[in-house]
């Protein structure tokens, strides 16, 4: 049965301002929220299996549940949060799609969340070793969203294009290496407030992390294939 007409006119006018990787990964993105959504909805047993065996937790490690690391980013609590992530993965993502090509994007896109989900629920793991530090103390760890990998975007950006206006709240410009700055300032400090506002902060930080780990030393990443050209002088320059 083919799609309804207006769903291909819209298909085609998102084609004109996305690259492939973005586009596909927006789709995936909103199918699977419109898809818990009405499992909430219709379902609260099923709800409940969807929300014990897709998000991330540390039961990902304990128990060898692995997958948690790779579809806790296609989960999102709400309209607002599944649109912002959405917006930023469009508004960096295109960028960095163009320059590296759709392979490339996808593999630092996964690299990203899947990284930032290991390194934060690894650190949640060892919190009662060092309970005095309040930036381990993160609750249950529970992940779910782009987030990490979102951040892993911005910071790629920032690093590769550190003099590139960007808009700060969307309405106020500056450097992207001052906006990434500041991202790092802002999630540090919330990283010390855990679950005041049911957000995982230092995941945040740990996307950003596993980026720059990923951007810097690229034997991390060679699959037998070369980084792109751009990528390695702007590293080498730094």
């Amino acid at each position: 049965m083919p799609a309804p007409q207006w769903l291909r006119d819209l298909d085609m006018s998102v084609r004109r301002y996305t690259t492939t990787g973005v586009r596909w990964l927006i789709y995936i993105n909103l199918l699977v929220w419109i898809a818990v959504t009405l499992i909430g909805v219709f379902s609260q047993e099923l709800f409940g299996w969807v929300a014990l065996l897709f998000p991330c937790t540390p039961l990902a490690i304990l128990r060898g549940w692995v997958w948690q690391f790779l579809t806790y980013m296609f989960l999102h609590i709400d309209p607002f949060h599944v649109f912002f992530n959405m917006l930023m993965l469009w508004f960096i993502g295109t960028v960095l799609e163009q320059q590296w090509g759709r392979r490339e994007f996808l593999r630092f896109f996964l690299f990203c969340g899947v990284g930032a989900a290991i390194f934060y629920e690894a650190m949640v793991l060892i919190r009662p070793l060092i309970t005095d530090v309040p930036i381990f103390a993160s609750g249950t760890g529970r992940m779910i969203g782009a987030s990490g990998a979102i951040y892993g975007l911005l910071f790629a950006f920032g690093y590769l294009y550190p003099d590139q206006p960007i808009l700060f709240g969307m309405l106020i410009p500056m450097p992207a290496r001052v906006l990434v700055a500041i991202l790092i300032i802002l999630s540090f400090m919330s990283s010390l407030r855990p679950g005041a506002d049911n957000i995982a902060h230092f995941a945040h930080l740990t996307g950003m992390l596993v980026a720059w780990l990923y951007l810097r030393f690229p034997w991390w990443h060679r699959w037998g294939r070369r980084r792109p050209r751009v990528v390695v002088t702007r590293f080498r320059d730094l």
